[in-house]
């Protein structure tokens, strides 16, 4: 009974902790909430972390079914205030996860090609709304050679799901004559300017860094124990962990767009965390959640001492 008694604590504590950064989360998408287009980020936040741990929970990632990866996107959004705000650019996040999900179903040998083309037409709608998207294309192609063999078949797939959505655009071009959306989106790629940091927000750095080590230390306990895992699990964590560095790599060359990228870099983070929040490995269960809930704390902190004017005007 006495080993029962730590574990059974530490249970409850989690699940405190689990429901005291839901609510504060919630409060602060409220309280800094300026129009009713903010519904939709949150919209876009939900249905992305609902992705992610079905992606969790259908390939059996974490062993067992849990809300963990959701409850860890919908915390880290909610702290970082400064990306409440919907954009059109917003919708990547949305294309990206759609693209994890069908990028772990390449796996599936029967299910590849299919799965290839979904992954390339989610990534091209994406970077339809989001121009620097089109930089992970080569990375996730990249990725296939190493959970499946490439063949003339996924490289086809590949080729036409990239293509696919902008044949439709070209075709409404044509049907109504309006060029507008080519005229913008290579205006938009044009933009793209590198290692550009004249206009980076304090708390965008602070939130950036904080949550890059905070999932870092994660990623790099799971790449010194990756031998211990299943081999599937194992190719899932390895290519997650390339997309995870990838993602900061593409913060530190297009800081304009730290915005967008960071919430992607949160939802290939989160099952790492998420595997030590549930599972008793290198770190415990209980240190993990201390640890999220001080990086949490931290965050939100530094967002809304920086957007105190913001609150005021919205209540004024």
């Amino acid at each position: 009974m006495r080993l029962l008694a730590p574990a059974s604590t530490s249970f409850f504590l989690s699940i405190h902790l689990k429901v005291m950064l839901s609510v504060v989360s919630l409060l602060a998408w409220i309280c800094f909430m300026q129009s009713s287009s903010d519904l939709l980020m949150a919209g876009v936040v939900v249905v992305s972390g609902a992705i992610v741990t079905g992606l969790s929970n259908f390939y059996h990632i974490l062993e067992k079914r849990d809300w963990s990866p959701f409850l860890l996107v919908w915390w880290t959004s909610g702290a970082m205030i400064g990306t409440h705000t919907f954009q059109e650019g917003s919708l990547s996040l949305l294309a990206y996860a759609l693209a994890l999900l069908c990028f772990m179903a390449c796996y599936s040998r029967e299910k590849a090609p299919v799965a290839i083309f979904n992954m390339c037409v989610a990534l091209t709608v994406g970077a339809m709304c989001f121009p620097p998207m089109l930089f992970l294309l080569p990375l996730s192609l990249f990725g296939l050679t190493k959970i499946s063999p490439i063949t003339i078949q996924k490289l086809l797939a590949s080729f036409v799901g990239i293509l696919m959505p902008f044949w439709f655009m070209f075709a409404y071009t044509l049907l109504s004559d309006d060029c507008t959306f080519f005229m913008d989106f290579a205006s938009q790629v044009r933009q793209i300017h590198f290692f550009d940091y004249t206009s980076i927000p304090m708390e965008q750095v602070v939130t950036f860094a904080t949550t890059t080590l905070w999932m870092g230390f994660f990623v790099a306990i799971h790449i010194k124990s990756v031998h211990s895992f299943q081999l599937h699990t194992r190719l899932v964590f390895t290519c997650l962990a390339f997309f995870f560095v990838y993602i900061v790599a593409l913060v530190v060359a297009l800081p304009q767009h730290l915005s967008e990228f960071v919430l992607m870099e949160i939802v290939t983070g989160t099952l790492f965390v998420a595997y030590f929040v549930t599972h008793q490995e290198a770190v415990s269960p209980r240190l993990a959640m201390i640890i999220n809930t001080l990086v949490f704390f931290v965050v939100l902190a530094v967002n809304v001492w920086k957007n105190l004017s913001t609150l005021g005007a919205i209540w004024d």
